[in-house]
């Protein structure tokens, strides 16, 4: 209802949004029936920004790729060359790792639970180098399919899941 359209409109907007995040979908010039019209999803500072998103996103994963090949290569090359009497050695080094990024991830996690506006707003300002992030929901109909709640939800998601993994491991 306060989006103005209909739940399966929605999820093929919300579909083509993260197909473009994904690098799947070349523009977001896409239209739908909005408030009973059609019109442009999207004005062009909400894709101006998405733009940003995008790169952003793509640059992540590729990051998170290298790191993943890098610590199995990592891993892989090690491993022989540890000794039964460095074994030891070698476990707490692995087990220091993964505290250091359980901190990291915990006080983060612990920012964003107490004080998520603060949160992010410091992420947008250290990640984007302009103020096309600042939606209006009167004007903005990406910040009403992606409101910060949406976000704080998946951040604690995923900090959860990366913390229970890394106890798993």
């Amino acid at each position: 209802r306060t989006i103005g359209m209909k739940h399966s409109d929605l999820m093929d907007v919300t579909d083509h949004l993260l197909g473009y995040v994904r690098g799947q979908e070349d523009t977001l010039k896409i239209k739908a029936k909005i408030d009973g019209k059609n019109r442009t999803v999207f004005n062009e500072r909400e894709r101006t920004h998405m733009v940003d998103v995008q790169a952003l996103y793509l640059s992540a994963m590729k990051v998170r790729n290298y790191l993943a090949l890098g610590a199995a290569a990592l891993l892989l090359l090690t491993i022989p060359l540890v000794r039964r009497d460095r074994l030891r050695f070698y476990s707490k080094c692995c087990l220091w790792g993964f505290a250091i990024a359980g901190v990291c991830i915990g006080a983060a996690g612990t920012w964003a639970a107490v004080d998520f506006n603060g949160f992010w707003t410091t992420f947008h300002r250290l990640i984007f180098t302009n103020d096309l992030w600042l939606l209006d929901p009167r004007t903005d109909l990406l910040i009403r399919i992606c409101p910060s709640s949406m976000f704080a939800s998946m951040g604690l998601r995923i900090g959860a899941r990366a913390l229970l993994w890394m106890v798993g491991a």
